[in-house]
């Protein structure tokens, strides 16, 4: 497998960091700071988008109520 096959799986990881830093930019956050956050997904694409994408966009880092309906905060 040469260079020439991985370009693509690159191009779509830098577009997936592009998207996680425009939509980081333009939302609040709630987990880290958004300095972290941005220094988070550049340094560990694509990991690091992936993760901000479970953490913030789809709010897994959240803390929800246990099986007993006890909220974390009260």
């Amino acid at each position: 497998m040469n260079f020439t096959d991985w370009i693509p799986i690159f191009v779509v990881a830098a577009l997936f960091s592009g998207w996680a830093l425009l939509h980081l930019s333009r939302k609040s956050t709630t987990f880290m700071p958004k300095w972290a956050w941005a220094l988070f997904i550049v340094f560990t694409t694509p990991l690091g988008p992936l993760i901000y994408v479970l953490v913030e966009v789809l709010d897994a880092g959240v803390h929800r109520a246990d099986a007993e309906g006890r909220s974390p905060d009260a």
